[in-house]
């Protein structure tokens, strides 16, 4: 059964305002990145459920290599991380 417009706002307002109370919570050095395993940790809600309130919210997912296996990361609003450049890194900059 599709959910109606009006109930999908409904759940994803409810959601956003789970994860706007949740992050105002958290002490002054915010993290720039949280993993998604912690923020369902912390939500006490599967991620996805979460996605579409936390995009709404101007969060940014991006996935890293982290020690060879990757890893899925959500930036919050005003992260200063960046997505990398495709390619490999050059070794030697340009003169």
């Amino acid at each position: 059964m599709a959910l109606t417009t009006k109930r999908a706002v409904r759940r994803i307002t409810a959601r956003q305002k789970v994860v706007m109370s949740w992050w105002t919570s958290l002490p002054a050095p915010r993290p720039d990145y949280i993993t998604a395993f912690a923020l369902t940790r912390a939500l006490k809600s599967p991620m996805r459920r979460m996605g579409a309130a936390l995009h709404a919210l101007g969060w940014r997912r991006l996935v890293r290599r982290v020690h060879g296996r990757k890893v899925t990361l959500w930036l919050p609003p005003g992260s200063p991380i960046t997505k990398r450049p495709r390619g490999r890194p050059r070794l030697h900059p340009l003169p």
